[in-house]
């Protein structure tokens, strides 16, 4: 299941311009899609803008999250908080290719881009981020080897992470959106 923003389509939550009682601003039609995301999405016929400044994915490890204490130095944004795989963009990458990249080079796991089941992109002061949900065996744990930033990584429960005081609030909302897709679909 993945997202796409298209002037046409009935599913999904429509929505130009305004943000609902969860926060989120939607452009468009939001569609729910069947297969991974692959690529760029179009809005009113155009090609989405390429212009982001990062990605970050969330990583289920069975029904675990994947999450990486920050570092605690002062100035950088949110000090010793919970945060995901991801980061800034590198030269010309996409969105999907930042967000692989960042995970590889942060835990050491190399996911393909079949893996992504989700995306959505907000904006955020720095400008666009996008987000992306990939779900994959508990067992992967065991491949996973730690980057040089941040103080560790745990596998935490999704709605601990929503509600954990040391979360990123923008990744926890985005997370709480998916989530909330997710077991839309599923009829929960």
């Amino acid at each position: 299941m993945g997202y796409r923003y298209s002037k046409q389509g009935n599913q999904g939550f429509l929505g130009t311009g305004y943000s609902d009682v969860t926060g989120f601003a939607y452009i468009g039609v939001v569609e729910i899609l069947s297969g991974p995301w692959n690529g760029p999405a179009r809005v009113d016929g155009a090609e989405q803008e390429m212009s982001f400044s990062g990605a970050k994915l969330a990583l289920f490890l069975g029904e675990d999250l994947l999450v990486i204490r920050r570092d605690d130095k002062p100035g950088i944004p949110y000090p010793d908080h919970w945060d995901l795989p991801g980061g800034g963009r590198e030269g010309e990458e996409t969105p999907q290719d930042c967000a692989l990249r960042e995970t590889r080079e942060e835990v050491g796991l190399v996911l393909n881009p079949s893996d992504l089941v989700w995306s959505n992109s907000y904006q955020r002061p720095r400008g666009t981020v996008w987000f992306f949900a990939a779900h994959l065996p508990v067992q992967a744990a065991a491949a996973i080897r730690f980057g040089s930033e941040g103080q560790g990584w745990r596998l935490m429960m999704p709605r601990d992470y929503i509600d954990h005081a040391k979360a990123v609030p923008h990744f926890a909302k985005q997370l709480g959106h998916y989530l909330t897709v997710r077991d839309i679909r599923r009829g929960n």
